[in-house]
């Protein structure tokens, strides 16, 4: 019996050897030829409803290029792209690692669909315990993207304007058992344009451009510790802007702090400082420092994505000089305030309308001369429309009230009372 058993041994292990082999030339026949390359694009086409490409030229380990290719969504989104060029490191295989050498894309339009209408409140997403383990290792040596731009579609606009234009981006990144990391060593974007009242593209607005470069890396294994620094730069027509963000914390709530810096061709210096906790539901500011028109301003607050946006923030403004903006308003300026805005969904589908609030409390100083102490400022916008309340103060010795009000539409309408009692004015 055991004289049988040999040579089945011997044949099946010869089935088993030739099957292996048959399959490595069949890898090697679809990824290694253009042939083999034409023949999984076809397939892809097939297989994906909303696919498809243009020609297809080199292969996977050489060099493939695919140009013109298309996706689309019953739901508005699409996907275009002028060209695409992929090669990789096969060697890397036998070490259950994949090395992506090249991954370009030109010319590269991505169109969102409309928001949804839906009233129901979004599932939280959990950013804590998301499934970043990869079954093979990767890495991305060299990734370039040129002239993407993104289009949110809207239902109440047919044409909408661009949401980002990227000029350029050049990274790299690699992604193992214990890390996801992504050096960005070049970003170039342009602010779309804007449209004026006559119906005109707003040239300087193609003037804006943003710079930067950076790395971030985010640990694999629960809560998904994150590390990160980004420098950036925005030239303006009006000035420049220069940011350095640092990042820490986990996924689920991201530590961020900010330094930066403006330079205004014809507005004043500012520097700021900031310290915030970000995650899905909302911004934490814990502390804002900004100093500018020789003073400062400090500041606490929040901001909330959901279920609406709103913002509030209150702290404290010393020793601001306006002179840096009108020199005939010279003097020195100090204040509390609180501010909150929010952004209301209309039940009618129509535009959300903006609503914000201020209050500034013990504003006193002296401009042109002219001392105000103790005074109240209650600010409101709503419905078109910018309300004024002074109150509690006095304006060169005399006690000092006054209301206003500013239409934002039409022939913008201005109403203004006051009452100035006892003040000692002098030239």
């Amino acid at each position: 019996m055991l004289r049988w058993c040999s040579p089945l041994l011997q044949i099946f292990a010869w089935l088993i050897g030739g099957l292996l082999a048959l399959m490595f030339v069949a890898f090697i026949g679809l990824t290694a030829t253009t042939p083999g390359a034409r023949w999984l694009a076809g397939q892809a086409q097939q297989q994906v409803a909303g696919l498809s490409m243009g020609a297809v030229e080199g292969n996977l380990w050489q060099g493939l290029r695919i140009d013109q290719i298309a996706f689309h969504t019953q739901d508005g989104l699409s996907l275009n792209i002028g060209k695409a060029e992929v090669a990789l490191d096969w060697r890397q295989f036998w070490h259950f690692s994949l090395l992506i050498k090249n991954l370009t894309a030109e010319d590269v339009i991505l169109r969102l669909p409309p928001p949804s209408k839906s009233t129901a409140p979004a599932k939280p997403f959990d950013l804590a315990d998301l499934p970043l383990k990869l079954p093979v290792g990767v890495q991305l040596a060299h990734l370039q993207l040129d002239h993407f731009t993104l289009v949110q579609q809207s239902h109440d606009e047919p044409n909408p304007q661009p949401s980002l234009m990227l000029t350029t981006l050049q990274a790299e990144g690699r992604a193992d058992a214990e890390m996801i990391s992504l050096k960005i060593n070049k970003i170039v974007a342009s602010m779309p344009a804007q449209a004026v009242a006559a119906g005109q593209t707003d040239e300087a607005a193609h003037k804006t451009t943003i710079e930067g470069q950076g790395a971030v890396s985010v640990a694999v294994a629960t809560p998904h510790q994150i590390q990160g620094h980004l420098a950036t730069i925005v030239s303006l027509p009006q000035g420049w802007a220069l940011a350095q963000v640092t990042l820490g914390g986990n996924l689920a709530d991201i530590k961020t702090q900010l330094n930066g810096r403006w330079e205004g061709f014809t507005t004043p210096t500012a520097t700021l400082q900031a310290d915030a906790l970000i995650n899905p539901q909302r911004m934490t500011l814990e502390n804002l420092h900004i100093d500018t028109l020789d003073g400062s301003l400090c500041g606490r607050g929040r901001v909330d994505f959901a279920p609406q946006l709103t913002a509030t923030i209150h702290g404290q403004a010393r020793g601001l000089n306006p002179a840096r903006l009108a020199p005939a308003a010279a003097g020195q300026v100090g204040f509390d305030y609180q501010f909150s805005f929010a952004q209301k969904d209309d039940k009618a589908s129509k535009p959300t309308t903006p609503e914000m609030q201020f209050k500034l409390t013990d504003l006193g100083g002296h401009l042109a001369k002219l001392p105000f102490d103790g005074m109240t400022v209650d600010g409101s916008m709503a419905n078109q429309q910018v309300s004024l309340d002074i109150s509690n103060g006095t304006l060169a010795g005399g006690a000092f009230k006054a209301k206003g009000a500013l239409g934002l539409t039409g022939a913008r309408p201005v109403a203004l009372s006051r009452d100035l009692d006892r003040a000692a004015l002098s030239d």
